[in-house]
């Protein structure tokens, strides 16, 4: 089912409007007719089903039939930091980044890559990059477009590590830990972050914390399903639940991952990562492409938390 991303000004009372490129694409592109379902994702992640109503290239009307917490979102919070690559390299990395779940890709130059990005040429790249990361979250089925940040410096990537619970600098130097060990470490460290937020939602409510706004136990209040569909989507997201795997509630893991370009790193810039805080990790007895690197610890970490 044809999958699209809006800002939540879009959707208002039981209805969402789309314009521009993607009404058009519904129109002429996909040929749908009205009666046809789509799904709609907006900025916090919510996913509507909706139904078109009323179709026109330049705009199209669909309402709400139903609405939920996108459940295609990784558990972990993956910010992948690229080394500038060759050619147009870093298109395909940001198209495969997005389909196997970064949140956020950040381009960055490192002492050994070869292309480097032109001052003139950086917004229209940024541009392209983000349109590949829309396209790519359309494909794949997310209910949130990871961002291409605009390129910034390897000591400015750095300078980002102490915000990350964890990071994972892809080195084949010495002194390094397998990423199936950092991997294991990182899910039993979630595993007992769950644990104590299931403990806190456990804890019996007195009254000495009745009057703290976080504790304040409200009565239940019946809401219909016409109701819930008209609220203003920020309102509505405070609905959804907050226990689901990779929902909106769900407090999530922030890993960052350094990847090299075709040089990778040196001796310099691996002592720098690690004075900064980041995890050498060596990908296994083979040496991988810069485009491929990314794929690979991606993958893996959809296989450590998600299957």
């Amino acid at each position: 089912m044809p999958r699209f991303f809006l800002e939540n000004e879009n959707i208002t009372d039981g209805q969402i409007c789309i314009t521009a490129d993607d009404a058009y694409h519904i129109a002429r592109s996909l040929r749908m007719a009205v009666g046809d379902r789509i799904y709609v994702c907006d900025s916090t992640g919510t996913e509507y089903l909706c139904e078109l109503e009323k179709i026109r290239d330049d705009e199209c009307v669909c309402k709400i039939i139903s609405r939920s917490v996108g459940k295609s979102e990784s558990p972990v919070e993956i910010t992948l930091f690229m080394a500038y690559p060759k050619a147009d390299k870093l298109e395909t990395v940001t198209q495969k980044a997005v389909e196997l779940g970064a949140s956020e890709i950040v381009p960055f130059e490192s002492s050994r890559c070869i292309k480097r990005p032109k001052a003139e040429k950086a917004d229209k790249n940024l541009m392209r990059l983000n349109r590949i990361a829309r396209e790519a979250a359309m494909q794949s089925g997310r209910c949130k477009i990871a961002k291409v940040m605009p390129p910034c410096t390897f000591k400015e990537a750095l300078s980002s590590v102490k915000n990350f619970d964890c990071a994972l600098f892809c080195y084949e130097g010495d002194g390094t830990v397998s990423l199936k060990d950092h991997l294991e470490a990182l899910k039993e460290k979630m595993s007992e972050c769950e644990s104590m937020r299931q403990s806190d939602t456990k804890t019996p409510k007195t009254h000495e914390n009745i009057g703290s706004e976080s504790n304040t136990v409200l009565p239940k209040t019946e809401t219909t399903e016409a109701e819930s569909l008209t609220k203003e989507p920020s309102q509505a997201a405070d609905t959804l639940s907050e226990t689901t795997p990779g929902g909106l509630g769900t407090k999530r893991i922030k890993l960052a991952v350094f990847v090299g370009s075709e040089g990778g790193f040196s001796a310099e810039e691996a002592q720098a990562a690690l004075d900064a805080g980041c995890k050498m990790t060596n990908l296994g007895p083979r040496i991988l492409r810069c485009e491929t690197a990314p794929d690979y610890v991606l993958s893996a970490i959809s296989y450590a938390f998600e299957l």
